[in-house]
């Protein structure tokens, strides 16, 4: 809720009565582990933002131009190792995944690694699971992992800076949101919002707000932490 309500300036989302309560139904029991068995996940946090600026051996990563779309491997990878390990505790089986991103290129992407990780398909269908943003408007999951694909140094063009689709990919999530994506590209860009004090539009850095917040409330994770230690040596 958090992440989203810089978009409701005029009315503002507020949780029920008795948050403490909400607070231990929204629990989705999930433990993740990476490199060397840190821990990155644990049942209590909502949020996390898995940054994806660089490689398993810190070389920058990036994406791709397909037509006029785009498609990121490394986030499809990354992708590919987390639902293979929530699949892998029975307490996830109980939740259902979806996986969506702004951009057709990376659904497509996505689809076929997922294909390949013959991840259980009563759980997780590729087909079923992973969806546009816009296609995806109106239906919510458990857990939700939202790729945002680009790795430029400036972040150009309206598509991935419209507040609506922003709000729309980072607002799925009833239990969990993990969103796959470079720091360094969306910490510094600019999203027109509506203003808390004259209801017009103004520029904020509204993907730095939803870092910061996984950072406070959830987990900000590092490369280092979730790829394996022999793929981190050059």
């Amino acid at each position: 809720m958090a992440a989203v309500n810089l978009f409701y300036a005029d009315q503002p989302l507020a949780a029920g009565d008795d948050e403490a309560k909400l607070a231990r139904a929204k629990e989705h029991g999930v433990k993740l582990l990476g490199a060397n068995g840190r821990g990155w996940l644990s049942p209590h946090q909502h949020l996390v933002w898995l940054d994806t600026a660089r490689d398993a051996v810190g070389r920058p990563a990036r994406d791709e131009r397909v037509g006029t779309s785009r498609r990121n491997p490394l986030e499809a990878e990354a992708c590919a190792r987390v639902l293979a390990e929530l699949a892998a505790q029975p307490e996830t089986r109980e939740l259902s995944v979806a996986v969506i991103s702004f951009y057709k290129a990376q659904i497509g992407l996505l689809r076929d690694r997922l294909r390949r990780e013959n991840l259980p398909s009563e759980w997780f269908d590729p087909w079923r699971d992973v969806n546009t943003v816009d296609q995806f408007q109106g239906s919510e999951r458990d857990i939700v992992i939202v790729s945002l694909v680009r790795t430029d140094a400036r972040l150009t063009g309206e598509f991935a800076r419209d507040f609506r689709r922003i709000n729309v990919a980072f607002s799925r999530a009833r239990r969990l949101l993990i969103v796959l994506a470079s720091e360094q590209t969306f910490g510094d860009a600019k999203v027109e919002v509506p203003s808390t004090s004259s209801g017009k539009v103004e520029a904020t850095t509204a993907y730095r707000s939803i870092y910061e917040l996984a950072g406070r409330e959830g987990a900000c994770v590092e490369p280092g932490v979730w790829v394996k230690r022999e793929e981190r040596r050059v």
